[in-house]
């Protein structure tokens, strides 16, 4: 992509013309932090993240015109690439910046928007742009699902969804079990785009600090809704273990993560692969559990679907997210460090300190502890 055009010349910042349609949700003053089990033991950037008073930002309705979409989620205007953080993920700008043109993440993500010869789909309805390239689970969860959530509360039913049909299988079928009314417009992102009278994006205001703000209403009910459509033979138990089995080790990884699945199976845990179950069996396992444990990762934030209450606990600490759920969502946290004594943070595993290995025997009698505590 870069041999068609230099960064300098693809990316812009220039968003005058971008319309604030309507504040959807406004500002409010922080949560109260949840209470963190073991804050005694925790490192200082882990209690600091998890006290960490964030005001709630208020969330926008935010009007594109004259661009068209594609790549795997990307804006173009006057062969300018459209980043500002507003309608694109906040990172995306660090991201191209940082990194590159030619760098994989991006490439990823242009796909083929920079091409001279792409073919340009016209539709006849405005459009809403709520996915974008990073489609793993976590992400999908933690940025998308609540502009889905937004745009589909706020826009006409029959403007459509814009996707890219390279996306993972469950990206595609979550958003039609999510938004089962309304119709996904399909592109091929290596050769298509799509113009459309003008689309509509929700501000990314959205994010993990803030994006439960409001949005707590709705969650409950899609819980309750994706409750219902579960499959009558699908899993329950009262704890659960969500297993990071069959991930590869890119990211983080647990280098005893059999031993302590199996020895959380002897002590009465369900340990289940979420990936394995449809998101109404996902959801419906989420909700019914008093107890969910498991690597720090994208299957624990899950936990927007636990009911207040629930004892959420991770094994590792990457970033304030998962607290971020709790506080909002009224659970009680803790965090197991591996048995160096040391998190595996996302600066840590950027430096590539990704392998990690826990006492099986204490994480066990840590989660007893929690299951037979006195609420």
């Amino acid at each position: 992509m870069a041999q068609y055009f230099s960064w300098r010349r693809a990316a812009t910042k220039d968003f005058t013309d971008l319309r604030i349609v309507k504040t959807v949700l406004e500002s409010s003053a922080p949560p109260n932090p949840a209470h963190l089990y073991w804050r005694d033991e925790m490192p200082e950037v882990v209690t600091a993240a998890h006290d960490g008073a964030h005001a709630i930002p208020s969330a926008k309705l935010i009007r594109v015109d004259g661009a068209i979409y594609g790549g795997m989620g990307l804006l173009l205007r006057d062969g300018k690439i459209l980043h500002e953080s507003g309608v694109m993920p906040d990172y995306f700008d660090r991201m191209m910046r940082l990194m590159g043109m030619s760098h994989a993440p991006v490439l990823k993500w242009l796909n083929g928007i920079l091409k001279p010869d792409l073919e340009i789909i016209e539709i006849d309805t405005p459009a809403i742009i709520p996915v974008h390239a990073h489609w793993n689970f976590g992400h999908f969860l933690m940025e998308m699902v609540p502009r889905l959530l937004v745009l589909d509360s706020q826009c006409p039913r029959d403007w459509p969804i814009l996707m890219a049909k390279a996306d993972p299988s469950f990206v595609s079928g979550m958003v039609l079990i999510i938004c089962p009314e309304r119709a996904i417009v399909m592109f091929d992102p290596e050769t298509q785009a799509i113009r459309a009278p003008y689309l509509m994006g929700c501000g990314d205001t959205i994010t993990p600090r803030g994006y439960l703000h409001g949005l707590r209403p709705h969650l409950e009910t899609l819980r309750d809704r994706l409750n219902s459509e579960a499959s009558p033979d699908g899993p329950k138990a009262d704890r659960v273990y969500f297993s990071r089995s069959g991930i590869r080790k890119r990211r983080h990884y647990t280098v005893n993560r059999a031993r302590i699945e199996n020895a959380a199976a002897k002590a009465g845990f369900l340990v289940v692969r979420p990936e394995t179950l449809s998101l109404p069996d996902q959801v419906r396992l989420t909700a019914g559990a008093r107890l969910i444990a498991g690597e720090y990762g994208s299957a624990m934030h899950n936990a927007v679907f636990a009911r207040p209450g629930t004892d959420i606990i991770c094994l590792n600490w990457i970033n304030a997210y998962q607290s971020q759920i709790a506080s909002l969502m009224g659970h009680r946290i803790g965090y197991i460090a591996p048995d160096d004594g040391k998190m595996r943070d996302s600066e840590s595993i950027w430096k590539g300190e990704k392998t990690m290995k826990f006492a099986v025997d204490d994480v066990i009698s840590r989660l007893d502890w929690v299951s037979t505590r006195e609420a």
